[in-house]
Order: structure tokens, then sequence, then C-alpha cells
């Protein structure tokens, strides 16, 4: 059965180890000969595994849980340009919108061909980053797709979840999109959105923020006294019109007028009631680490470096209300 060729995977069951087949080598487009041995040398197959690139089975990784185990289908490599980089392609000439590479993750609960409606709160799919500790792969971060409500019959409502490890050996889920597209934090009341020195330049939405005022929430309540009073006054004056730095390097003349305070003449003003303007909320003095320049193996920039800084801020809803008190 010599100068086979084979145009369904399935079909190598049929041939013969030392059987020579056609095989298209698609980095120079032409077709060369090799037999079935070597063609099949750097897989390895058994009732439930294939392995890729190499002749044992070994134990990964498995999002959600603290334990390796071995999956279904290995690949292993030393580099990217190995069975351990996988990549999906799609050449048509469809201008189909639904076209494309794919990666689908089904389940069911029923035996293998079958359906079995799923049930709430059950993963759906996950794609899971691990690193070693030196004995075993521990979870980095994970992205997790998990039914919810009551799945029937043509809807089965989902939620995806994005989590990574602070520390610890477990990924902790730090944002959510839910079945209606809210897109809120893992749990309530822990996490900022931005940082001091990873802002974001605008937050473009239909209504302002809401903040928690509920009587519940806060102790120590009490009027503002004298001394504060005359600092909220001295504030109301203090409200000056300017430009930002980093939009006059952009635009030019063309920066826009900006209307506000400045934040050490708000120092100063409490400073001058004998008020520590860092004991009030309305007041911000952040600090950041430096951190140094991340390069991969070929010296390309997976992350700018940043220097040390700190910066000044104030929050615009609470010394408005300050101010309104001193009227």
């Amino acid at each position: 059965m010599a100068d086979s060729k084979i145009t369904d995977l399935t079909a190598l069951t049929a041939v013969a180890e030392t059987d020579v087949l056609a095989v298209v080598d698609v980095s120079a487009t032409e077709t060369k000969k090799a037999t079935k041995a070597v063609l099949l040398a750097p897989i390895t197959a058994n009732g439930s595994q294939v392995v890729i690139g190499d002749t044992v089975s070994r134990s990964y990784y498995l999002s959600g849980f603290p334990n390796n185990y071995a999956p279904g289908i290995q690949g292993s490599g030393n580099f990217y340009a190995s069975p351990s980089w996988m990549a999906l392609g799609s050449w048509s000439t469809s201008t189909a919108t639904s076209g494309g590479a794919h990666l689908s993750m089904n389940k069911s609960n029923g035996v293998a061909g079958t359906h079995t409606i799923v049930g709430s709160s059950q993963r759906i799919g996950a794609i899971g980053f691990a690193g070693s500790d030196g004995a075993k792969f521990v979870g980095v971060a994970d992205i997790i797709a998990t039914a919810v409500g009551t799945p029937s019959l043509g809807n089965v409502p989902g939620r995806l979840g994005f989590y990574t490890t602070g520390s610890g050996s477990t990924p902790e889920e730090r944002l959510r999109i839910d079945t209606t597209g809210i897109v809120h934090p893992g749990v309530d009341n822990t996490q900022a959105l931005g940082a001091a020195a990873y802002r974001w330049s605008a937050v473009y939405a239909g209504t302002g923020t809401i903040n928690t005022s509920d009587e519940r929430e806060k102790q120590q309540i009490s009027a503002l006294d004298d001394a504060e009073r005359r600092a909220a006054v001295a504030i109301k004056g203090l409200v000056k019109k300017y430009k930002y730095n980093d939009a006059v390097a952009i635009k030019g003349p063309d920066a826009r007028i900006h209307v506000g305070v400045i934040a050490q003449e708000v120092v100063a003003a409490f400073a001058a009631e004998g008020l520590d303007a860092t004991r009030y909320a309305l007041l911000c003095h952040d600090t950041w680490e430096a951190e140094p320049e991340e390069l991969d193996d070929e010296g390309h920039v997976t992350s700018p470096g940043r220097e040390a800084g700190e910066r000044y801020g104030v929050r615009y809803d609470e010394i408005l209300a300050f101010m309104i008190a001193a009227l």
C-alpha cells in the first residue's frame, strides 16, 4: 500500500506502520513523504488520553481544584515552537460574520452522545493558568463559565467569572459578568476600580455613581464644629480654573479648562484651623512603589516599568458637601 493518500485522519487506522504517506508541508506548500510511524511518532494514545510531544502521561492544573490531574489531551514541549503551543487558524473566502477560528466548550449531564439538561451553578467550561511551585502546578488565574438560574429547553442562562491568585494556592473570583450583562466584583466592597498609578482616563455613564449613605452603616455621626466650618468657608474661596499638564502636552492650547480645588491648598486651609486634612476622606494622598520593566526570553517588553511616585486627590462629592455646610 505504498504512496497512500490519506484524506481522513480516521483512515490512518488502516495504514501499516511502514506504509508511505503523502504529507503536505504547510510551511513550504509542497507534498513530502513519510511513513505512518514517523508521522505519528510525537503522538502517544491510549483509551482515555492523547499525549503529544512526550511519551509519559503527566499531571496538570485543573481550574478550581488544589490537586493536579492527567488531562485527556496533553501537549508537552520546551518552548513556544513545540507541542506546548497551540493555535487555531481559519482560512476561508466566506465573508460570513460567524466565520473564523472557534473554540467551543460544551457540557451535558448525559452519557456520551446524549443530552441531559445541566443544572444551576454547574460549571460549563474553564480556561486555567498555572505555574509550578517546585512540586506541582498551582493556579495563577482562571476564566470560568457557569450555568445559573433554571436551565430549560432552548435556554441555559450563564455567567462568566474571572479569577486571580493573590496569596495561597487557589484563584479567587475578582470580576463577574452575570446573565444580564452586569459587571461586578467577585466580593462586595473589597476591590478598587483602577489604582493610584493606573487610572482610567474617563468614565462614561448614563447617571452618576451611587455612594452608600445608609445610617445603619455609619457611626460617630455629628455636626461640623466651628473650626471645620471656617475651613469649609476658606476652601469655598479656593475654587479655581486650570488645565492638566498631560492634556496640554497632547492638545496644546486646545486643552480644556477644568474647575476645582488644589489639594495642597485644601491641606493648608485645614492646617490654618488646627485641623489635619489627612483625617478627612475628602482628601486623598496615594503612593506607589517602583516597578521594573519586564521582558520575555527574547527581550520584548511584556510590562513597562514605572518610577515610584505619589499624588494628591480629592473626593468632590465630599468636599462639595463640606463647603455646602458652611453656607
